[in-house]
């Protein structure tokens, strides 16, 4: 597993979806911009929000899947 600068186009690259690309993530990465971002932060809340709404939606039941969370 990888993680870290550069991963986002990494993954893209590789044929894998990436929640900041959608419209969504697009969305609330402006509205949480500047925010703190820990463990419980109104942030954290948001995208942990967004990311099971994209799980449940974009992806098959007992498929597997890798999250990566990194600040663009």
């Amino acid at each position: 597993m990888y993680s870290g600068e550069g991963m986002k186009d990494i993954a893209m690259s590789s044929g894998f979806n990436v929640i900041g690309k959608t419209r969504a993530g697009i969305n609330l990465s402006k509205l949480t911009n500047g925010m703190p971002y820990y463990y419980g932060s109104e942030s954290w809340n948001m995208w942990a929000r967004l990311s099971r709404a994209y799980v449940r939606q974009g992806i098959n039941k007992g498929a597997s899947f890798k999250l990566f969370l990194n600040n663009p």
